[in-house]
């Protein structure tokens, strides 16, 4: 029976009012071959996350570090870590007792690859004093190879970072996340790993509570996130470009989505390169031409519903 070492790695920011009930999610977990490391972003709340750290003793380790973002935060939880498989938990959310303990049971009930799957399960939003918020949402499940990932991940829907159990040394190949990155830093690495050949797998139990609060960060910085969407998807566009045959149904993947965002000259650039590949077909354009029409219907209903649930779990 597969019984690896899993490092739960805990980024946290001033992050007093949440992290010691997140620390206990993780020292509860049914699995036990685990370690859990905190890794404090350079706090600025006089001492408090750091007391609070350190009042667990050996239970966990922990590492402070100057204030650098949540990417540096978990790259450096990667480079401590001593585990096989990597899995984050940010310092206001929970892992009910059975997360690790169902996706280490998976990889051996299934006979997944070790070495480039990763686990995924479904998850709930709860609201600043742990009450469960209800979402309209779909959820995935079983196996996607990295291709169908690929694709997943520019259905207009990222994964719950805090859900996955990702293979160290796949994240160590792709370099981590990216430091110069705010808000997608994520995202980009989930997709780094599909186009590595990781696959995907989910577990259908929900096993992750993921807090909606107003002091979250991705809050405060939502007006990143064009920015940096555009330039990832250039970068993606540069890489596709060196074999545009090959890589036809990433440039079409993504042209897709370039329909659901406010991306203009984003989606002709891709749209030039399929058509001087060669590969501007009339299946394409149709394809093309449907989901630009939804797309646009979906990006407007998505931010009226957006608009919703901030206002209704604000206060």
């Amino acid at each position: 029976m597969y019984k690896p070492l899993v490092s739960i790695i805990i980024p946290v920011y001033n992050g007093s009012n949440y992290l010691e009930e997140s620390i206990n999610s993780a020292l509860a977990q049914t699995y036990r071959n685990i370690e859990v490391i905190v890794v404090n972003d350079g706090s600025t709340d006089g001492g408090a996350t750091e007391r609070i750290a350190l009042s667990y003793g050996d239970r966990i380790r922990y590492f402070y570090k100057e204030n650098g973002g949540v990417s540096t935060a978990l790259n450096l939880g990667l480079e401590k870590m001593k585990g096989e498989w990597f899995s984050w938990l940010s310092h206001d959310d929970l892992y009910l007792p059975e997360k690790i303990e169902s996706q280490i049971r998976a990889i051996n009930c299934y006979h997944l690859d070790k070495h480039k799957t990763v686990l995924n399960s479904w998850s709930t939003l709860i609201d600043k004093n742990g009450k469960r918020i209800r979402r309209l949402r779909g959820k995935i499940h079983g196996f996607y190879s990295s291709e169908e990932m690929f694709q997943r991940l520019f259905s207009g829907n990222s994964l719950n970072g805090c859900a996955l159990l990702i293979p160290k040394r796949k994240l160590q190949e792709i370099g981590g996340f990216d430091p110069a990155l705010k808000y997608i830093q994520d995202w980009k690495c989930w997709v780094s790993l599909a186009l590595e050949g990781c696959d995907l797998f989910t577990v259908t139990d929900e096993l992750v509570m993921t807090r909606v609060h107003e002091s979250q960060q991705t809050k405060k910085i939502r007006s990143l996130h064009p920015i940096e969407v555009d330039r990832f998807l250039l970068e993606l566009l540069d890489k596709f470009r060196e074999e545009p045959i090959r890589n036809q149904v990433h440039l079409q993947t993504v042209l897709f989505y370039t329909t659901k965002i406010n991306s203009k000259n984003i989606r002709l650039d891709y749209k030039t390169t399929l058509k001087a590949a060669g590969v501007w077909t009339r299946p394409v354009k149709t394809k093309y031409l449907f989901y630009y029409i939804t797309g646009k219907v979906l990006y407007y209903l998505k931010r009226v519903y957006r608009a919703y649930i901030s206002l209704r779990y604000r206060a």
